[in-house]
């Protein structure tokens, strides 16, 4: 009897209505995340490329030592290459990985929620991040973002828990996937002294325990790429290398004004209104750690100026505050119903229902999409060329977007593409005459293409193919 009561326990559990609504908000998020998939594209710039071109290498010659790039992290480029290998086309590997990782993000993302505010916070604050749209569109690119976030998210949780030794180890994991966990070690290192040690002395420990696991994985990549480079190379040419103190005061008020409008503007003025509603609220009841969390994130603000210009790390740092904006919001929207007496229920959902379809809308405006002509163009070359043959992308402004797109999309060795004038006029000069030779540009009468032999130009504003016997 006794085990059959066990059972019976175990099977009311499993169908408890919290487990119920994790299932829910994960096949909402994966259904929405899936859909946009479909329809957007994925090589609209170069890190796309040289993404998954450094994943196939690992695959060759797995020593880290061999892997080491300042702008892409290892654990991220291990992650993509393992998902090669396992068999996942190479295109479509680093979008599934950031789907994965991006949709199982909702569920860590209810307990932050969870342990901050209560429950029913949480689920609509789950609701709401399954429809964000920045976090939609970085589940669905190859990008480390989504996987950065996700071990942000856990690591926060377990924070929370007051559970330092796991949240550094989650911590630490994350850093190989994305600067922004690198941001999160002295955040998390001054919440503890803020929330912890001012308790008394003995729970010092928790800040040498902490700093010491979560720098761990940043010391060894700083050490790769020392050796690799010979200097700290992600920290060189950054923001605080200015030649004066005011260009650097400029600087750094731009940065401050473009951080605040991408935060405001991000989603909607009305989201980010509902948010400070909510924090005003937060902190009358006397709840400060919530708003703390969310103000030491400003921190970023300062921190992200050291990091190589070339390192994504602001896009990070305004999508997580963006989200850290979500419970938040949703207090602000229980604190104005409350205000106004207004407690239907109906009214509550209406108001959430029409959220979603406006974020699902403003999804489909900032979704990356490659132009059709980019495409038929593309789809020419894989047809028609071998990779024998080379291949020439004019210097042209509709064309410098998407290089990447063209040999992504037409399948070809990134080796026998060159760009613009000058490695034109090379390559002509030292190319046999039995090979082929092709032109991608926009206009038919480039210029710096006069009284070259060619076999073949196509022509991207018509998508036509234009046979040449004669020189131009």
């Amino acid at each position: 009897m006794k085990a059959l009561d066990k059972n019976n326990i175990k099977y009311r559990n499993l169908l408890s209505e919290e487990n119920w609504q994790f299932l829910i908000l994960f096949l909402i998020a994966f259904f929405v995340r899936l859909v946009f998939l479909m329809i957007t594209d994925n090589f609209t710039g170069p890190q796309t490329m040289l993404k998954i071109i450094t994943a196939s290498h690992i695959l060759n010659f797995p020593g880290l030592i061999h892997n080491v790039y300042y702008q892409h992290l290892p654990f991220h480029l291990y992650s993509l290459a393992g998902c090669i290998w396992v068999g996942i086309e190479q295109i479509l590997a680093g979008r599934f990985l950031s789907l994965f990782l991006g949709t199982l993000s909702v569920i860590p993302f209810y307990f932050l929620c969870k342990s901050l505010f209560y429950k029913k916070n949480a689920f609509f604050s789950a609701l709401i991040f399954c429809f964000f749209p920045e976090q939609i569109m970085r589940s669905i690119v190859t990008d480390s973002h989504a996987s950065a976030i996700f071990f942000v998210i856990i690591s926060l949780y377990f924070f929370t828990r007051h559970n330092f030794i796991l949240s550094a180890i989650i911590l630490a994991i994350g850093s190989g996937y994305g600067y922004i966990c690198w941001l999160f070690v002295p955040i998390l290192t001054f919440s503890i002294i803020l929330f912890d040690v001012a308790k008394g002395l003995k729970k010092a420990k928790n800040v040498f325990i902490f700093l010491g696991i979560s720098v761990v994985v940043p010391i060894v990549f700083l050490l790769l790429t020392r050796a690799k480079y010979g200097n700290l190379y992600c920290f060189i040419h950054n923001f605080f290398e200015q030649d004066s103190f005011s260009e650097y005061f400029y600087y750094f008020a731009l940065r401050i004004r473009t951080f605040g409008q991408q935060i405001i503007w991000g989603v909607h003025p009305g989201f980010f209104l509902l948010a400070v509603v909510g924090m005003i609220s937060e902190l009358l009841k006397k709840r400060y750690q919530p708003v703390v969390f969310w103000f030491l994130s400003l921190f970023l603000l300062v921190c992200l100026g050291v990091f190589h210009y070339l390192i994504p790390v602001m896009t990070q740092a305004i999508l997580v505050c963006s989200l850290f904006l979500i419970p938040f919001s949703i207090e602000g929207v229980r604190v104005g119903l409350n205000t106004l007496r207004i407690n239907s229920r109906f009214l509550k959902f209406t108001m959430i229902l029409l959220f979603c379809i406006f974020s699902l809308w403003k999804t489909t405006l900032i979704r990356p999409l490659i132009p059709a002509f980019i495409k038929d163009a593309s789809q020419w070359l894989k047809c028609n060329v071998s990779t024998e043959d080379m291949i020439v992308i004019d210097n042209n402004e509709e064309l410098d977007d998407y290089h990447t797109s063209i040999v992504m999309l037409s399948g070809m060795p990134p080796s026998i593409f060159y760009y613009g004038e000058n490695s034109f006029n090379s390559w002509v000069d030292s190319m046999p005459n039995d090979r082929k030779q092709y032109l991608v540009s926009c206009k038919i009468n480039a210029p710096f293409i006069s009284g070259i032999s060619m076999e073949r130009i196509i022509d991207f504003s018509k998508c036509r193919i234009f046979t040449m016997k004669d020189s131009l």
